[in-house]
């Protein structure tokens, strides 16, 4: 009798369900964990002293009253469960190999099985945990979506070849996939980009935005209809643990003048006759940019869960410019801000690539890279930094010694997500032998089998 007075374990449990059972269909954690407090006050009154309670909390050595639970997902590899259960406090480490399905593909589909084999038996080989896996195919190189590595209504389908992949890579490597996907750059038929893609600002008005990506609006209704229909088709069709929207997701400051678009900054109080009038008006400029930065967001955060809906559990990751997080004044040339990123995917996957940004001293901007996030985010849990594995300016591998010894030098700092891009793999790039020693969990900072 007295034990059953001192311990309340499952039954607190089941009170828990029961004061929440009407918010659990909602946006429910954060009720949960007041109802779990509630229930946690009621059990103490009646006498109850310890604890186990359906959060998601770690049990610290000097809260005798409470016995946290860690909540497994995604049936994880015991190394990982361990790493996790001894370091509580911490995020686990991400490692992650970005690699594009335009490597696998071959018209040829017996050549195409030796480089799934390569690519299988090298990932497995690295004692990774995550690989951002391309869905879509960019065969002219511009990073627009020419076509989908999925069935899906909207865009040509080279081959259905990544729910076979992605499935290969989860049950021979071990490693959680992420469909590496375009939030709106997809290459569809002139006439419909002309009337529903990003405008910006040119000699005659607006004009359709065909610098760099190109882009779909993503206030356009059309085009909301046509990239949702792509995010269903990739959850009805594939397996995969989280999706990674690509960098393509960024307005510059003369974007988006979509007539949809004026319409919506209207109705948010956002008026303006020419893009001079609004540049002039450094307040009115703010509040359009946090208005751009909110609407891409927004818009990601339906995707997620349209993939949700196919896939529950799935998690999101987001490729940052590392502009943005250098230079605040940055984020309204591009709508994108590290620290409402942070608060709604995730993972943020900032572009270390320092020779793409023409930096005089890589290691140094990388420094200053991981300085700015700290100082801005006060930790780096959610922050994935992606390398860049090629020098795009002159097409020439970064030597692999180089890349290990960037990571390196992050994980002095204290951070320990790195990934890179790309994962060249029927050329051995970056060299396995080197990368092995400063990018795998079987070295550092477990031992991950």
């Amino acid at each position: 009798m007295v034990f059953r007075r001192k311990f309340l374990l499952i039954p607190l449990s089941f009170v828990v369900l029961l004061i929440s059972i009407e918010t659990i269909h909602g946006s429910e954690r954060e009720e949960i964990k007041i109802k779990s407090i509630e229930a946690e006050t009621i059990a103490r009154e009646l006498g109850y002293e310890f604890f186990l309670t359906l959060d998601n909390d770690p049990h610290l050595a000097d809260n005798t009253g409470r016995i946290g639970r860690s909540l497994i997902e995604r049936n994880p590899a015991v190394a990982d469960i361990k790493y996790s259960l001894e370091n509580p406090d911490s995020a686990e480490p991400i490692r992650a190999a970005h690699v594009d399905l335009d490597y696998v593909y071959d018209d040829d589909k017996a050549q195409q099985k030796q480089n799934l084999d390569r690519l299988l038996d090298r990932i497995k080989a690295m004692r990774i945990n995550t690989v951002f896996l391309q869905a879509f195919s960019d065969f002219d190189g511009d990073g627009n979506a020419n076509a989908l590595y999925f069935p899906n209504p909207a865009l040509p389908v080279r081959d259905d070849l990544f729910s076979r992949v992605a499935w290969q890579l989860t049950t021979r490597a071990g490693v959680m996939v992420y469909a590496w996907m375009p939030v709106a750059a997809f290459d569809v038929e002139p006439a419909f980009f002309a009337a529903h893609g990003v405008r910006r600002v040119g000699d005659r008005g607006a004009v359709p935005a065909i610098v760099d990506y190109r882009r779909l609006s993503i206030f356009d209704s059309e085009s909301v209809k046509l990239i949702s229909s792509i995010y269903d088709s990739l959850g009805k069709y594939a397996h995969f643990d989280g999706g990674l929207y690509h960098d393509d997701a960024y307005f510059s400051d003369y974007e988006d003048l979509h007539p949809e678009a004026v319409r919506y900054y209207k109705s948010q109080g956002i008026d303006f006759q020419s893009l001079a009038e609004l540049h002039a008006d450094e307040f009115l400029m703010r509040r359009w940019t946090n208005l751009k930065i909110d609407a891409w967001h927004d818009f990601t955060d339906k995707m997620t869960k349209r993939l949700q809906y196919f896939r529950p559990g799935i998690k999101s990751a987001r490729n940052l410019y590392a502009a943005v997080v250098l230079n605040t004044d940055s984020e309204k040339w591009f709508a994108q801000s590290l620290d409402k990123a942070a608060e709604h995917y995730d993972h943020v996957a900032i572009m270390a690539m320092p020779y793409m940004e023409n930096a005089p001293d890589p290691e140094q901007w990388l420094a200053d890279l991981h300085t700015a996030v700290e100082d801005r985010l006060g930790t780096t849990d959610k922050v994935i930094f992606e390398f860049q594995a090629r020098d795009w300016r002159d097409q020439t591998k970064i030597p692999t010694e180089t890349l290990v010894s960037q990571f390196r030098d992050l994980y002095i700092k204290g951070s320990l997500s790195v990934a890179y891009y790309p994962d060249d793999f029927l050329s051995n790039h970056p060299e396995l032998k080197t990368l092995i020693p400063g990018f795998s969990l079987e070295v550092y900072p477990y031992r991950r089998q």
